[in-house]
């Protein structure tokens, strides 16, 4: 605020009228937005967003596939960029934080963000945006789109997380499977059948009479360290 003594009448009046202008926009909100980050425990982010009042450390809400709401880490890693923004300003450094970063989703970078930010978000949705928190169908085809190109690399036998199960047949044979899921779907056994035969509350399912899963072999290398 300016000290408006020791002046002249008309430059009192000025004076005040300017005072009177910035309490007006501090009451009505106009520079009360600002940018944060979520970090990680070494200190990276992982998030951006923009937001006022206590949005960078309240739930956000995501849309159901994502998960629902998704909770804001411990506040000693929740850093605040920079504060007394227009919503205009904060938009344009959210984008600007998001391309220097990049996004996990679009390989570029290490951010969990999964549009550019920027008002109502540009490329897919953020999981904070959106109209009643959905999104359109257009915008939910181009994440589908997108996971399938992610992940078709990673199914069945080429998932490196995938088990090794041995399955033993009623007539002695033994079948070692890499892969539980996408082998049951093909020999049309259900999934309870083998859960039982697993758990061995069956001795018997169909032809099946044991599945067993098969401990994961080291990594080459890992036991020349031991």
């Amino acid at each position: 605020m300016l000290k408006c003594r020791n002046l002249s009448n008309f430059e009192e009046q000025k004076c005040s009228s300017f005072n009177i202008n910035i309490v007006a926009t501090f009451k009505t909100g106009m520079n009360n937005y600002y940018t944060y980050a979520y970090l990680r425990e070494d200190g990276t982010p992982y998030y951006i967003g923009k937001g006022k009042g206590n949005r960078a450390f309240v739930k956000h809400w995501r849309s159901k596939s994502k998960g629902g709401y998704f909770t804001p880490p411990e506040k000693d890693r929740i850093l605040i960029l920079k504060n007394n923004l227009t919503e205009e300003e904060a938009y344009k450094h959210e984008i600007y934080m998001i391309a220097v970063f990049g996004r996990k989703d679009l390989r570029t970078g290490i951010l969990r963000n999964m549009s550019d930010g920027g008002k109502g978000g540009k490329g897919v949705p953020a999981w904070n945006k959106g109209k009643n928190g959905t999104c359109p169908p257009h915008q939910i085809e181009i994440q589908r789109k997108m996971a399938i190109e992610r992940n078709k690399n990673y199914k069945g036998e080429n998932n490196p997380r995938a088990k090794t199960w041995k399955i033993t047949y009623q007539d002695g044979r033994v079948e070692i499977v890499k892969a539980l899921q996408p082998w049951r779907i093909e020999k049309g056994y259900n999934k309870l059948g083998l859960r039982k035969l697993q758990l061995k509350e069956w001795r018997r399912y169909r032809d099946l009479v044991a599945v067993e899963e098969v401990a994961q072999a080291p990594p080459t290398g890992a036991l020349d360290a031991l």
